[in-house]
């Protein structure tokens, strides 16, 4: 059986000489793998370069049960990036977040809010005319909704910190030291959570503090999800954001 479906590119890998497999995450049949026979051959009607990290696309999709790799029968692109090309920002961002989305997102179920949430957010990284330095922070931090361990209580006074083990803001600093978030960094951490993805340009923070503020991020990913292997594309991030 045949559906139709928008899908968002996580990664592909070459399947002998001239076919790939493509892990897709699609709005009505969840995270798959899929095997594009041909697709690197002069005469593939479904080409490689449809399947870049984090290309939208709308798709035709064959998917069996219990089946480990499925089919794509159509697919194209439903929306072109048209900035995320030729601004090396925005660039940068696409780049760690593929990285951050495909190793958290490892839940084969069917999550349309969590697609919408991903899709709509990367047609605004490209589409915004704003400074894009904060969106990778608000996105990431806001993702942990969809993924099930969105920070818990308020940010009270200077006193507060953030619990990065136990995902809650707290009065008492917890062991081991680096497990927690604290002085104006976590000020800062709670305006994030306040603050909508859609204002991320209205949020004016100094470049360490928002690097500091991914890595402590990253750390509570890493925490709360089954992660393999550290994180890599935001320290160039970090330098393309500071220029």
């Amino acid at each position: 059986m045949f559906s139709a479906t928008r899908g968002i590119v996580f990664r592909q890998t070459k399947y002998s000489d001239t076919s790939l497999v493509v892990r897709i995450l699609t709005e009505e049949a969840g995270l798959g793998s899929y095997i594009i026979k041909g697709a690197r051959g002069p005469k593939s009607k479904i080409k490689a370069s449809l399947f870049q990290p984090l290309t939208l696309l709308d798709l035709v999709i064959s998917r069996k049960e219990k089946s480990e790799l499925n089919h794509i029968r159509e697919a194209r692109v439903s929306y072109f990036y048209q900035q995320v090309p030729v601004d090396i920002r925005k660039s940068s961002i696409l780049l760690f977040l593929n990285e951050l989305l495909y190793k958290s997102i490892q839940e084969e179920a069917v999550n349309s809010e969590l697609f919408r949430y991903i899709y709509d957010h990367l047609v605004m990284l490209d589409q915004t005319s704003e400074n894009p330095a904060n969106f990778h922070l608000l996105f990431t931090i806001h993702l942990t909704r969809y993924l099930g361990f969105y920070p818990q209580g308020k940010y009270k006074n200077e006193s507060t910190v953030f619990d990065l083990a136990e995902g809650h803001f707290s009065q008492a600093e917890p062991l081991p030291a680096d497990h927690f978030i604290a002085g104006q960094h976590c000020a800062w951490f709670s305006k994030l959570l306040e603050t909508p993805v859609a204002q991320f340009y209205t949020l004016t923070i100094p470049s360490q503090i928002r690097n500091e503020l991914l890595e402590k991020i990253l750390s509570y990913y890493q925490l709360h999800l089954p992660l393999s292997g550290a994180f890599k594309s935001h320290i160039v991030l970090h330098d393309v954001l500071q220029k």
